[in-house]
């Protein structure tokens, strides 16, 4: 009953139905995640935390907890929390694009790019067409130096969106730096 009303967007019947099967059964991991869920949809991120907590403490092999774990966590600030659970979800066969990307977004943060980027591949080959992972790819191949898979990165980022400002300045500045000049002023026009 709560995934239905939580489907169909009455999140007050949600929350009311996970409440009733946590008093049923106060370890009941499926609920309290949903509640969890609920309430990180309700804008209170502090109590999604304390529940994503419990699950995991639960069921530590709940994959999609440790995921939403993780993004509480990286939302907060907590980078280091964030990548842990990021891991551990991925090593629970999380296999959602976005997990990748982001874990390759808290990476790059800690100024770890060789792992961010194989974190950005591995959500494009689940995603082509994810423009955000293109475009942060395409940052962190151009911060390791790698200017010539950068400028293939930012082409591929505005093929998928053509109107994406940043990616088209970004990609005017790598033609710079490999001193392609007439190729960045045609971008930059």
């Amino acid at each position: 009953a709560a995934q239905t009303h939580f489907a169909a967007g009455r999140l007050s019947e949600a929350a009311q139905a996970c409440q009733q099967a946590m008093t049923a059964d106060p370890r009941h991991a499926p609920s309290a995640h949903l509640l969890a869920t609920i309430a990180q949809a309700g804008g209170q991120p502090d109590a999604a935390l304390g529940l994503l907590r419990r699950v995991i403490e639960i069921d530590p092999r709940m994959a999609a907890a440790h995921a939403d774990l993780a993004l509480v966590l990286h939302n907060r600030n907590e980078i280091d929390a964030a990548i842990v659970h990021y891991e551990r979800a991925i090593a629970l066969k999380f296999d959602a694009p976005e997990i990748f990307h982001n874990l390759g977004i808290a990476l790059a943060s800690r100024g770890r790019l060789d792992e961010a980027v194989a974190q950005y591949e591995r959500a494009l080959a689940r995603k082509p067409d994810f423009t955000a992972a293109a475009f942060n790819l395409a940052n962190a191949l151009r911060a390791r130096g790698k200017i010539e898979e950068a400028v293939a990165r930012f082409r591929q980022t505005i093929a998928l969106q053509p109107d994406n400002l940043a990616a088209l300045c970004n990609l005017g500045e790598a033609l710079m730096a490999l001193e392609r000049l007439d190729e960045a002023a045609a971008v930059l026009r």
